[in-house]
C-alpha cells in the first residue's frame, strides 16, 4: 500500500467499487481515491476528445452501423 493509501477509507472504497460494479449503480471517487485505484491526470481523456471518441461522433455511428450490416 502507498503512503497515500492511509488516507483513504478503505471500507468506504470497497463500498463504492460495489456500487460502480452494479448496473445503474454510479459512485464519486475523491482525487486519492481514484489516484490509489491507477486513475492518473496524464491518462484521463479531456472532456471534448471523450466526446470525439463517442457515439456523439456521427462518422464512428456510421462506421459501427456499416460493420453490423455485414
Amino acid at each position: 500500500m502507498s503512503a497515500n493509501s492511509s488516507a483513504i477509507d478503505m471500507q468506504a472504497l470497497e463500498e463504492k467499487l460495489i456500487d460502480a460494479d452494479i448496473p445503474g449503480g454510479y459512485a464519486v471517487f475523491t482525487d486519492a481515491e481514484a489516484a490509489y485505484l491507477g486513475a492518473f491526470d496524464e491518462d484521463a481523456l479531456s472532456e471534448a476528445d471523450a466526446f470525439g471518441a463517442s457515439f456523439h461522433n456521427p462518422e464512428i455511428v456510421a462506421e459501427v452501423e456499416a460493420e453490423l450490416a455485414k
